[in-house]
């Protein structure tokens, strides 16, 4: 049990070095609170987190302090790890329009790593990041919106090209048609593994697999001690992690409310 909270607390650690890079942050009695001015309506630069154990009175309290500490038109807060809303509350919170969902940590600890198969791979420099760029800025368009995708492109470009996130390409026939983060972390040396975009029309052809197993060739390579990424709690992407090697280590529960 100390082991396991020793590695979730290096999770947690590597996980706040990642979103520093872009967030300001608040530190309470009761949470931390995560905000990025310069990409108001991206859902993960933007929350409050528990920093206590989960009870429901300080959910409540954490709920009604986060609206003016992210000053959103949204309200997001997570809460502690594996820790999960009780009945009574969750009644609550349906009945105030919020709604929860939960992200999945998934560790793999490099020591099998498969070959990538025949996927040409490449870290973003020169054109290869302008080709990374596209496809990211393209699937976000697709997904979200063109002037998010934009945006989102123009507040991550500066840390690509400083490469203190390294972002990748990967190709079919010389065009690009997926990217990757990876960030390692210089505390921990945990690698993150995040944004991973494969465009539409060359889903479930294998590619997606393939750059996975050179995402992770490549934090081996650099040094990395082990790897996460966070996921959606769905079957399918459960299923594709769990093929790679990863294993589930952690659950986070969300709570979000529009406010307009």
């Amino acid at each position: 049990m100390a082991s396991m909270m020793n590695f979730s607390k290096e999770l947690d650690t590597a996980e706040e070095e990642y979103l520093q890079l872009f967030c300001r942050v608040k530190d309470t009695a009761l949470y931390k609170a995560f905000r990025d001015d310069a990409l108001k309506g991206m859902y993960s630069h933007h929350f409050a987190k528990m920093t206590t154990p989960y009870h429901p009175i300080l959910l409540r309290e954490v709920l009604t302090a986060s609206r003016q500490a992210l000053n959103r038109s949204f309200i997001h807060v997570k809460l502690p790890f594996n820790a999960r809303v009780d009945k009574k509350m969750l009644s609550y919170l349906t009945s105030e329009d919020y709604f929860c969902d939960l992200d999945l940590y998934y560790y793999h600890d490099l020591k099998q790593v498969e070959t990538c198969g025949n996927i040409i791979t490449k870290l973003g420099e020169g054109d290869a990041l302008q080709d990374a760029c596209r496809a990211m800025e393209l699937y976000d368009a697709r997904h979200i919106s063109a002037s998010f995708a934009k945006n989102k492109m123009k507040r991550k470009k500066p840390f690509y090209l400083s490469k203190e996130i390294r972002l990748y390409v990967c190709y079919e026939d010389g065009v690009p048609i997926g990217s990757a983060e990876l960030y390692i972390s210089p505390v921990t040396n945990i690698a993150k593994i995040e944004e991973v975009a494969i465009l539409d029309e060359y889903q479930r052809k294998g590619y997606g697999s393939s750059f996975m197993k050179c995402l992770l060739k490549e934090a081996k390579h650099l040094g990395a001690a082990c790897a996460y990424l966070i996921t959606v709690n769905e079957a399918s992407s459960r299923a594709f992690y769990e093929k790679l090697g990863f294993v589930k280590v952690l659950e986070q529960e969300n709570i979000f409310k529009n406010l307009i």
